[in-house]
């Protein structure tokens, strides 16, 4: 297939570099590729089990170079394709163009449970174990169905700190705890402006929101309640994440060393 790709699409190109176009790399000379052809390669790729690197597809060719007459149907010769006449099955060229046209059908895999019980995994050469109790093992096979239609505009989510400081009040009585409440009513929100900051007591999410905030300052917190919050708050859905950024941790150390000395 992957020699009927270059003969058909990419005629001239040398096959011992085939190996280049079918590891999925987006290559810059890929834009430089008809439409055509990129489709033909993406679909390549599809009927592949696994991305092609250099050592599988030059121990692939080498094979293929000593298969006697009269199997193959292409020859190569000083980097060039050659298509050869065969009397065996001379339909594969034909049915290999055909596939290059057409993406595989979709293998549907029914999702498969793990019963109850102890599994133990090797994961980086470090032994992990995890248990699967009866009652997750039971709800597991409850399938939830999902909308699938697209919804094209969001409406900005509005969340105020006192929505947020109740249901930090309502974690602490859930978890026995008297910490979530008391860090949220430490928390202090400030936009930026064209002017500086201003103090706001809503917090708005809508799009990519970045929140910055000194060491201790309540960050993590406020995150946990915010997820425990919107989680309440179906079928409306935020995402949210957190990346800890190296000059941030910097102005923590720098903080730190101020009040320290």
């Amino acid at each position: 297939m992957i020699l009927t790709l270059l003969a058909e699409y990419l005629p001239g190109e040398d096959p011992e570099q085939a190996w280049a176009i079918m590891n999925g790399y987006p290559f810059p000379a890929r834009v430089a590729l008809s439409d055509a052809a990129r489709k033909a390669i993406t679909r390549a790729r599809l009927h592949l089990r696994a991305p092609l690197g250099r050592s599988t597809w030059t121990r692939w060719l080498a094979q293929y170079r000593q298969l006697p007459a009269p199997y193959p149907i292409y020859s190569l010769h000083n980097g060039a394709i050659v298509t050869q006449l065969t009397t065996l099955a001379p339909e594969r060229q034909a049915l290999l163009q055909a596939a290059l046209g057409t993406p595989p059908p979709w293998e549907v895999e029914r999702p498969r449970f793990a019963p109850a019980g102890i599994y133990r995994f090797i994961v980086n050469r470090e032994p992990y174990e995890v248990e699967v109790d009866g009652r997750s093992a039971a709800l597991a096979r409850r399938y939830v169905a999902n909308n699938l239609t697209p919804q094209r505009e969001r409406a900005p989510i509005n969340v105020t700190l006192n929505e947020l400081v109740a249901t930090s009040r309502w974690m602490d009585r859930s978890l026995g705890s008297d910490r979530w409440e008391r860090t949220m009513r430490e928390i202090q929100l400030r936009l930026v402006t064209a002017d500086g900051f201003a103090e706001t007591d809503t917090l708005c999410l809508d799009g990519l929101r970045h929140m910055i905030g000194m060491l201790g300052s309540g960050k993590s917190t406020l995150l946990t309640v915010l997820s425990t919050h919107l989680a309440g708050r179906a079928p409306r859905r935020a995402r949210l994440w957190r990346r800890r950024h190296p000059i941030a941790r910097a102005g923590h150390l720098g903080a730190a060393a101020t009040r320290g000395g």
